[in-house]
């Protein structure tokens, strides 16, 4: 039995583990690389380090792009095997995986961009390949390998995989983390660790440090949102339209039920968003007591006065030009695309404007660069000064901070002979690691890219 790593090793993004036993060979993600031009070639380079053609199953631990993002090109290359991930994931797949092919296609015909890696026609086809299951349901994916999937509180519909893999009288129990949400958050859930598992890999994209707290972050987001609501500037948040963008929305909704921010126009300025949005209203029945709670009382989060979702780029371009007591919520997230690069080019030479980021943001990324205080940045093929506020606020994460991590893997049911290290980059990892052998007494690894290590 083997694992075998080909994706998120010493970087954050790209998430891809291959399992072997008897003779089968299971795939947990397969996720696109994001940030710097050197990851971003990984999504084109024909080298996956396996060949898709033998995989017998997919998994999927939720529908974030750099956990799924490279699904439709296995297909490509001859997978024919089943995918399973929840409903809910294999629902938000299809609006975020067809917003991949549209926007390779955009950047090979528009900007001169390399060709894309997949179409519509790929999409369509890894999506007949979906087999939801639910949480806690034990599910035979090959001959020799079972999975169970757990609530991981990342996203709606995120999961924990748990594998249980044999080869001849002996069994071992592998689990997968994908990312582990921070407890407390709103909508999902909180995170389930593993009831037992031989060897854990696990995420370590805040291995390093925890978050501000989370009411520190709300109080500066409100404040933040108070100086909008009296005109004075707008706010502009790049968000990721999955999971970030309906935080903020049940946020708002709170403070407006509280008699709070009257004036305040909300903008969702993403087409994609908007479908999102839409597949956490179908899919209720996975959301957190709180959440269900307001839902009984007839009050839907993603649904309030001030709320407005944007359909149209001209509708987008005035709101840049002429929003007033407003907060604009526009992905892509890192500003790596979408249409909030149009608002920053408009926005960020005004001293009024605050941009408050709510989510990480990669080496080598708009968002990373604006968070670093650079002084003016290439947008759309201009360099536009920043004279805007920049906010950073860390308790906003949808993944757990140093101590959540530490706390979920010592729940884990063991014993643990060893923790793989993923998602995450090196001074991340290397002090993860640390503190995992110090406080839980584990043996550690973190692998590198491609490395394949016996079981």
């Amino acid at each position: 039995m083997r694992v075998a790593f080909h994706g998120a090793a010493e970087t954050v993004t790209g998430s891809c583990t291959l399992l072997e036993a008897d003779g089968t060979r299971v795939l947990v993600d397969c996720g696109q690389f994001q940030g710097d031009d050197e990851l971003e070639r990984r999504n084109r380079g024909h080298g996956l380090g396996f060949d898709p053609a033998g995989i017998d199953a997919l998994v999927l631990t939720h529908a974030h792009i750099d956990l799924l993002g490279r699904a439709p090109l296995l297909v490509t290359r001859g997978f024919r095997g089943p995918v399973f991930c929840t409903r809910a994931t294999a629902e938000l797949a299809a609006v975020m995986l067809a917003d991949a092919a549209k926007i390779q296609e955009e950047d090979h015909r528009r900007r001169g961009g390399p060709p894309p890696s997949y179409g519509e026609k790929e999409v369509a086809r890894i999506l007949d390949l979906m087999r939801p299951v639910r949480y806690g349901h034990p599910t035979a994916v090959t001959r020799s390998m079972a999975l169970t999937l757990s609530d991981a509180g990342h996203i709606l519909g995120s999961a924990h995989a748990l594998v249980a893999m044999k080869e001849g009288d002996r069994k071992v129990v592998f689990g997968v983390s994908g990312d582990v949400g921070a407890p407390h958050r709103p909508v999902v859930a909180d995170p389930t660790p593993f009831p037992r598992a031989d060897f854990v890999q696990i995420e370590s994209t805040y291995g390093d440090r925890d978050h501000k707290s989370g009411e520190a972050s709300l109080a500066e987001l409100l404040e933040i949102l108070e100086s909008a609501d009296r005109g004075e500037g707008i706010v502009l948040v790049p968000a990721f339209a999955l999971g970030r963008t309906q935080d903020l929305l049940y946020h708002i909704n709170g403070w407006k039920n509280q008699g709070k921010l009257s004036r305040l126009k909300v903008y969702v300025d993403s087409p994609m968003a908007t479908k999102l949005t839409a597949v956490f209203q179908g899919n209720t029945a996975v959301y957190d007591d709180d959440a269900k709670g307001l839902l009984k009382r007839g009050d839907d989060p993603f649904d309030f006065e001030g709320l407005s979702f944007v359909s149209s780029h001209v509708e987008s371009e005035r709101l840049t030009r002429e929003a007033t007591n407003a907060v604009i919520i526009a992905s892509s997230g890192m500003c790596q695309s979408g249409r909030v690069t149009g608002h920053l080019a408009g926005l960020l030479p005004r001293p009024s404007t605050k941009v408050v980021f709510v989510g990480y943001q990669a080496p080598g990324t708009l968002g990373r660069r604006l968070v670093d205080r650079a002084p003016q940045v290439h947008i759309r093929g201009h360099m536009v000064p920043v004279r805007a506020s920049i906010h950073t606020l860390g308790g906003f994460s949808a993944h757990g901070g140093q101590s959540d991590m530490l706390d979920w893997l010592g729940r884990c049911g063991g014993p643990t002979a060893k923790v793989f290290l993923c998602h995450g980059e090196p001074p991340s990892l290397a002090a993860f690691a640390k503190l995992i052998g110090d406080k839980l007494g584990l043996a550690t690894h973190i692998p590198k890219m491609g490395e394949s290590v016996e079981l």
